[in-house]
Order: structure tokens, then C-alpha cells, then sequence
């Protein structure tokens, strides 16, 4: 038999398949070899279930400290409205209304991690199918997906330092430049787009990078580079958003 013939009875015998923890590992230490995996055998179920309770289990496990959260988030909001509408809202009746907010932000959150997720990937499938990229749409999920381990890890760090600090640090991030500096001090767009450059937020757009790349099968670099173009405009909309804000308060 010659080396050619063995090099595609090669190609075409399927690899064996890492274990369900091994591909967690992976996420972290080898991404190359979990991406080559997923491309050959897509799979989105932990994924899904992942994204689907991971911020839940966050809210659950510390209510008190959500519950403060929304009040704080509320209380924000209240100065908002009255700056611009003159409608006063009392903080009784936040207290009031604070329960049934709870609720709905736990019932709301599976659904909007979800929304995401979709969302995310179809803009990267888009992009790269019109780039010429090949693979299938449950390929480019199970990247994503995927990925979304370091995002959880992140949740379960803000889980262990509410421990500590007694509240959840959810915005901003723990791991962005935004915590060295206050707003006052550097104003609005810079403070923003601080928040954006934050360590998980970018290991998880470069874990998608490298994801995307073997899934679509074109060039690294280019693959890299919308990956990073992507990232750059959610910043841009990020700090644009929070500028607008700032302007009608």
C-alpha cells in the first residue's frame, strides 16, 4: 500500500474523541487541539446548558447580594428618570418593586445568555461564510459555546470574591483596567472603554479566534483579524452607548 493510500484511509478514520472533562481542560490549555475536536464533532448540549444557568447559579447561590445589586441598579436608574422626565421614584417604592425585579432577572437571564450566544455566532458565521469559510452553523455553536467555559470561569470568580468584598463586582469587570482608575477622574469614554479591556472578555474572543479559524478553514490571520474587528466595534458601541448616557443625565 502506498503512502498515499494510508495517508487517506488516515484522513477518513475518525479520531478518538476527548472526555467530556478533557475538553473542559482543554478550553484552557490546549484550545487548538479542543477546536480541532469540536470541528470534527460539533457539540453544543454542555454549551447550552452552561450558558443557561451559569449567571442563575451566580444570582441564587448570593441573592442577598443580588438583591442589593438591583437596588443599587435601580436606585441609578430613579436619578436617570427624574433628570430626565421629572417623574420622582421613591426608594420605597424601589423596596416595593425589588422582589418581583429579582424574579424576573432570574427568569430573564437564561434567556438572555442564550440570545447572546445565538447572536454571537451568527454574526462570526456571517462574516466568515462571506470570507469564503466553510463548516456548518452547529460547528461554528460548539466553538462559541465553548468558549463560553472562560466566560463561566470569570462568573465563578466574581462567585468567590463576593465572599469577600460583599457584593457582586459584576460591572465593572474585577479584571478590567477600569478598576485601577474611577470615572471621575478620567471621564466617561475613557472610563468605558477601560471596562472594555478586560482579561476573560479578551481570552474568550481569542479562544473564538482560534475556534473559528480550523471550523471555517481559511487563513489564521484573517480569521484573527475579523475576530478582533468584531470585538473592537462591540467596544466602540460600548463606549458610544455610555457617552449618550452620560449626555442626558
Amino acid at each position: 500500500m502506498s503512502e498515499i493510500q494510508v495517508s487517506r484511509i488516515n484522513e477518513e478514520m475518525p479520531s478518538e474523541q476527548p472526555s467530556f472533562l478533557k475538553r473542559i481542560l482543554w478550553v484552557f490549555t490546549s484550545p487548538g487541539k479542543l477546536m480541532a475536536s469540536l470541528a470534527e464533532k460539533p457539540r453544543v448540549l454542555f454549551a447550552l446548558i452552561l450558558s443557561a444557568i451559569s449567571m442563575d447559579a451566580l444570582y441564587l447561590l448570593r441573592m442577598p447580594l443580588y438583591t442589593d445589586m438591583l437596588r443599587t441598579q435601580a436606585l441609578a436608574q430613579a436619578g436617570l428618570t427624574k433628570s430626565l422626565s421629572g417623574q420622582v421614584i421613591t426608594p420605597a417604592m424601589i423596596e416595593q418593586t425589588l422582589p418581583m425585579n429579582a424574579k424576573l432577572g432570574i427568569i430573564a437571564a437564561p434567556f438572555t445568555m442564550l440570545f447572546m450566544w445565538l447572536f454571537i455566532t451568527l454574526v462570526f458565521f456571517a462574516i466568515l461564510k462571506i470570507m469564503g469559510g466553510e463548516g456548518k452553523f452547529k460547528a461554528y455553536m460548539s466553538v462559541t459555546g465553548y468558549a463560553y467555559v472562560i466566560s463561566s470561569a470569570y462568573i465563578l470568580l466574581i462567585l468567590i470574591v463576593s465572599f469577600f468584598t460583599g457584593s457582586l463586582l459584576v460591572n465593572p469587570s474585577l479584571t478590567s483596567l477600569a478598576t485601577l482608575v474611577s470615572p471621575d477622574s478620567v471621564g466617561t469614554v475613557v472610563y468605558s472603554l477601560l471596562k472594555g479591556m478586560d482579561i476573560f472578555s479578551i481570552w474568550y474572543y481569542v479562544v473564538i479566534a482560534i475556534g473559528l479559524a480550523v471550523v471555517s478553514k481559511l487563513k489564521k490571520r484573517n480569521v484573527y483579524i475579523a475576530v478582533g474587528v468584531v470585538f473592537l466595534i462591540g467596544l466602540i458601541i460600548s463606549v458610544a452607548g455610555a457617552s449618550v448616557m452620560q449626555s442626558l443625565v
